[in-house]
C-alpha cells in the first residue's frame, strides 16, 4: 500500500507534520519494560514483527511514546527485543509496527519542481507533531515544502507529501476548512466526526450550488472554439455541469443561435446531404468511397474536415470524377454536401457534443456560454476549486452541531449556510438566459490588412 507524507499545517517558519498511520501489525505488553538499551519486550503475539523493523511503544501522540528497532531474530511468540527504549511503559501498552522512523523535509521553488533537503529528523511518537524550524534555510515565502517518511535503516522513503506554499495552507484547503468548523465547534479529534464525513458535506455544497443553485455567477465560463466548414458537432466543455447548464451560443458578434432539442436537430438535419467515407481518402484519389451516396446531388461540391472539393458523378457507393481533395481524411469522416451547408441559426445539446444546424460552409469562431461544474474533493489536503469558504464552514458547523445534539445551534448554521448561498444566486426575474460578454481577442491574432480579412471572415465577411 502506498503511503504518503502529511503536513498537518505550516506557521511562523514551522512545519507541523503528521506521524505516520500505525495501520501495522499491533499487540500489547505482557508487562512492564523499563528504560534502557537491548530490553525484551514481552507482548501478547509476535506475529508480524521480525528483526530489523521498526515498533511504536505507546499511542501517537500520548506522552512518552516512542519509536524503537527490533535488533535480534524474533523466536517463540511472544516477546522482541528493541535496541534502546527511553521511558518506562506499563503492562498493556500498545506496541505497533510502523514503517518510518524519520521524516525527510524538502522545498521547492515550484511545485513540480526539483526538490532541495532541507533535514531529516526523527520522527516524535510523544506529540501530535513531529515539527521542524525552517528559519534560516534560504526558505523564502514563494518556496513550496515538501515532507516524506524514511525508514533510515534500508532507506525506504514514503511518497512525497502535497506540496504547501512556505507561508503555510491556503484558506482553500480542506484541512484548513475543516480546522475552523472544527475548532469553532469544539470538536477537534475525529472521535464523534471524521474528514471523510465531512468532505462528503463539503462535497455537498458543491451538489447543491450545481443544481437548484446553478445560476450562481461565479460559474459561470464562455467557452471560445472554432468552426470548421462542413463539420457540425463540436466536443462539449469537460467541466459543464449537466445538460440543463449551457447559457447560449452565438457566432463571431452575431446574435444567439436557437435552441432546439435534439428531435428537431435531426429532423432538421434531413434535408442536408451527407455521408461517412468507407475508406481513406488523399490527394492521389480520384473517387471517394461512401457507406451511400443517395443523399447527395449527382454532381457538385463536398466538404470534409473543411476540406472542399468537387465532384463529377456517383454510384451507390462511390463518387467520380472527385479533384481538389488537399488532406487525408480517414475512414468514418463525415462529408457533407457543400451547397447544404451555411451559417449556422440553430443548435442542440446531445452526450458529450454541441450538435450545429446548418452545417458552417466556412470558418467562424463559436462562444459557448455555460455553467461549469465545481471539482469535488476527495483529500483534506485537496484545495477546492470555489471562493467562497465561509459559506462552507457554516455548512460543516452545522453538520459538526448537529452530530453533537445541538439541534438549536444546527440549525441555526443550516440556515445561515442557505442565506449565505442564496445571496450569490445571480437574480434573474425574467425568464431570458443571461448573456456573457464573450472575449473578442480573436480580433487582433493578425496585423493590418491581415487582421482586418481575418475579422470579415470570423464574422461572416466575404
Amino acid at each position: 500500500m502506498s503511503v504518503k507524507g502529511k503536513i498537518a499545517k505550516v506557521i511562523r517558519n514551522k512545519i507541523y507534520i503528521e506521524s505516520p498511520d500505525l495501520d501495522l501489525e499491533k499487540s500489547y505488553l505482557t508487562g512492564k519494560i523499563t528504560a534502557g538499551s537491548n530490553k525484551t519486550c514481552g507482548m501478547q503475539s509476535n506475529e508480524g514483527f521480525t528483526n530489523g523493523v521498526y515498533v511504536a511503544l505507546g499511542r501517537k501522540g500520548d506522552e512518552k511514546s516512542e519509536i524503537s528497532k527490533i535488533n535480534l531474530a524474533v523466536s517463540g511468540n511472544t516477546n522482541v527485543r528493541v535496541d534502546t527504549v527511553k521511558y518506562e511503559h506499563a503492562f498493556d501498552s500498545p506496541i505497533s509496527r510502523i514503517r518510518y522512523n524519520q521524516v525527510q523535509v524538502a522545498k521547492a521553488s515550484t511545485k513540480a519542481g526539483t526538490k532541495t533537503t532541507l533535514a531529516t529528523a526523527a520522527i516524535e511518537m510523544d506529540d501530535n507533531y513531529t515539527v521542524y524550524d525552517f528559519e534560516g534555510n534560504s526558505v523564502v515565502s514563494t518556496d513550496y515544502l515538501f515532507i516524506r517518511y524514511k525508514h533510515s535503516a534500508d532507506s525506504e522513503y514514503s511518497d512525497w507529501s502535497d506540496a504547501v506554499i512556505a507561508t503555510g495552507y491556503g484558506e482553500r484547503v480542506v484541512k484548513k476548512i475543516i480546522s475552523k468548523a472544527r475548532n469553532f465547534c469544539k470538536e477537534k479529534t475525529q472521535d464523534l466526526v471524521n474528514d471523510d464525513e465531512l468532505i462528503d458535506e463539503i462535497n455537498g455544497v458543491f451538489d447543491d450550488l450545481e443544481t437548484k443553485k446553478k445560476e450562481w455567477k461565479d460559474l459561470q465560463r464562455t467557452e471560445t472554439f472554432n468552426l470548421t466548414a462542413g463539420i457540425s458537432k463540436y466536443t462539449c466543455p469537460s467541466d459543464l455541469a449537466g445538460y440543463d447548464a449551457d447559457e447560449g451560443l452565438r457566432i463571431g458578434s452575431g446574435k444567439f443561435l436557437d435552441y432546439i432539442d435534439k428531435r428537431e436537430y435531426e429532423q432538421e438535419m434531413e434535408g442536408v446531404g451527407r455521408s461517412e467515407l468507407s475508406g481513406i481518402v488523399n490527394l492521389a484519389h480520384i473517387s471517394v468511397k461512401l457507406r451511400d451516396t443517395s443523399g447527395l446531388d449527382t454532381s457538385g461540391q463536398f466538404i470534409i474536415n473543411g476540406d472542399t472539393a468537387t465532384y463529377s458523378g456517383k454510384t451507390n457507393t462511390y463518387l467520380t470524377g472527385v479533384s481538389g481533395v488537399s488532406a487525408t481524411h480517414n475512414t468514418g469522416a463525415e462529408l457533407i454536401q457543400k451547397d447544404d451547408c451555411n451559417e449556422p441559426t440553430k443548435w442542440s445539446l446531445w452526450q458529450d457534443k454541441i450538435l450545429l444546424s446548418t452545417p458552417p460552409e466556412k470558418r467562424y469562431v463559436g462562444y459557448f456560454n455555460y455553467y461549469r461544474t465545481i471539482p469535488r474533493v476527495s483529500d483534506i489536503y485537496d484545495e477546492i476549486d470555489f471562493p467562497n469558504v465561509q459559506i462552507i464552514v457554516d455548512k460543516l458547523k452545522g453538520y459538526i452541531f448537529g452530530k453533537q445534539g445541538e439541534t438549536a445551534k444546527a440549525n441555526f448554521y443550516e440556515a445561515k449556510y442557505e442565506a449565505k448561498s442564496n445571496q450569490l444566486i445571480k437574480k434573474t426575474k425574467s425568464k431570458q438566459r443571461p448573456r456573457f460578454t464573450a472575449d473578442d481577442s480573436y480580433r487582433y491574432d493578425k496585423g493590418g490588412d491581415d487582421a482586418k480579412a481575418y475579422e470579415d471572415e470570423i464574422l461572416g465577411g466575404n
